[in-house]
């Protein structure tokens, strides 16, 4: 198990035994528990009651307007950094992938030419007896093939997702995102 998984497991036991312990001694106090009921019921009745509206809609109004007015403050509120979805390109099996985002996921990356940025077109080889499978992909632009890789085409972009799923977990996007803005 890795220390971050195991500090976490010890802070959340840590965190469990201290709020045992208060409950526990908040039991102890005479009283209090009579004191809670009491504040508990005093509540209900309220939230039964009405004023122009019923007091439980007008709670549920109040923590509306809470909730919208956090919202307002956090869209106008500045980033600290660059947000996953501008990494949407990089280098793989030195080609230029670039992909778009659909609900913060990667999606539907494709390969451009490294000289003159024009979207490169895919054959497929189907081999046959001991003879694999392969995907060439061809910039029709300089006329050349710019990549052959062994499995299909979808073999081919599965792997380039795998590869910006990894990018995106290890932080590495960060810096070539950083890297590509100083460029």
């Amino acid at each position: 198990m890795s220390e971050s998984k195991t500090s976490k497991i010890v802070v959340r036991v840590a965190a469990s035994v201290i709020t045992v312990g208060v409950l526990w001694l908040l039991s102890r106090i005479p009283g209090l528990l009579l004191w809670l009921g009491n504040i508990g019921s005093t509540f209900w009745s309220h939230l039964k009651g009405t004023s122009g509206l019923p007091n439980w809609g007008l709670y549920l109004l109040v923590l509306t307007a809470i909730y919208a007015a956090i919202n307002l403050i956090s869209r106008f509120k500045k980033p600290k950094g660059p947000k996953v979805t501008a990494y949407n390109q990089d280098t793989f099996l030195g080609l230029i992938w670039r992909w778009s985002y659909i609900s913060g996921h990667p999606h539907n990356p494709w390969a451009f030419c490294p000289y003159c940025d024009t979207m490169l077109v895919y054959s497929e080889h189907v081999g046959h007896y001991r003879i694999k499978d392969e995907t060439i992909l061809t910039c029709e632009t300089c006329n050349r093939e710019m990549l052959r890789h062994e499995g299909d085409k979808n073999y081919l972009v599965n792997k380039i997702h795998r590869q910006i799923d990894r990018a995106i977990r290890t932080g590495e996007w960060k810096t070539k995102i950083e890297s590509s803005t100083e460029q």
